[in-house]
């Protein structure tokens, strides 16, 4: 009888509209915010976790001075340090980091491309050494942090 009563004085032409009951704006209400909080948690299973292309190639590059101007025991210190940066910077996700580390590997260059001789050895490997450097104080910063 509620509907009848709404539509009257609107002419013939309107439509009936249904009653507006507090239930259905608290359930439309919820429906929106599912909807969205579903595409917010499909955006974030869509959005790209862990290094840049850029900073994979660095990585690489890295990874091949370690192993053409370095110690053996610095090389395996440092690929050891690389794959924990690597690790860290996708979080829990295994197969980011899986995936990243195999990008890694296909994107080694030609040390020879990388080193012009044996005396750029030097300059290198002060690079690396500043590079570990880094990332070990900021390790030790986040553990300190995390007290």
């Amino acid at each position: 009888m509620q509907m009848i009563d709404m539509a009257e004085g609107q002419g013939d032409t309107a439509a009936p509209r249904p009653p507006d009951w507090p239930a259905e704006r608290v359930l439309r209400d919820l429906a929106l915010a599912v909807a969205l909080a579903s595409a917010s948690a499909c955006w974030a299973l869509e959005r790209s976790t862990g290094l840049t292309d850029t900073a994979l190639q660095y990585e690489a590059d890295y990874r091949v001075v370690a192993a053409w101007c370095g110690t053996p025991a610095f090389e395996k210190k440092f690929f050891t340090q690389s794959q924990q940066f690597v690790a860290s910077s996708n979080g829990q996700d295994k197969f980011a980091t899986e995936r990243q580390e195999s990008t890694i590997r296909s994107l080694r260059r030609n040390p020879i491309a990388l080193i012009g001789s044996q005396s750029d050895c030097k300059v290198q490997g002060d690079e690396l050494k500043r590079v570990m450097d880094e990332r070990s104080r900021s390790r030790s910063g986040q553990r300190g942090r995390g007290r």
